[in-house]
């Protein structure tokens, strides 16, 4: 048959092969998992960056929306101002207030 210094030389021959497979298996494996981490940090750092692009876009709209509220405001209030300006001159001339404010 084979003989021991056979035996011995085909054990060797796989174990050295498990070796080697097992060897490249670990460095491919290896390889893919370092390139997909580094695929996630990067996907992750872009993330971050829109979302604090996001947040200051977000406080810019915030801003002008609390600018053209105060507008808005200032307008009503002026307009108010002159209703009530209208109606104490109704009042002092003995008018409708009604007709003031609905044209009349």
């Amino acid at each position: 048959m084979f003989g021991i210094p056979k035996l011995y030389a085909f054990i060797g021959i796989v174990v050295s092969t498990l070796a080697i497979v097992a060897l490249l298996s670990w460095a491919i494996t290896s390889y893919g998992a370092r390139k997909y981490q580094a695929g996630v940090d990067a996907t992750d750092a872009k993330w971050e960056e829109a979302s604090n692009r996001l947040k200051l876009e977000a406080e810019a709209s915030a801003t002008r929306a609390d600018d053209n509220a105060v507008k808005r405001l200032e307008v009503f209030e002026e307009q108010v101002a002159e209703e009530q300006e209208r109606i104490n001159e109704a009042i002092a001339n003995n008018s409708s207030t009604f007709d003031i404010l609905f044209g009349n």
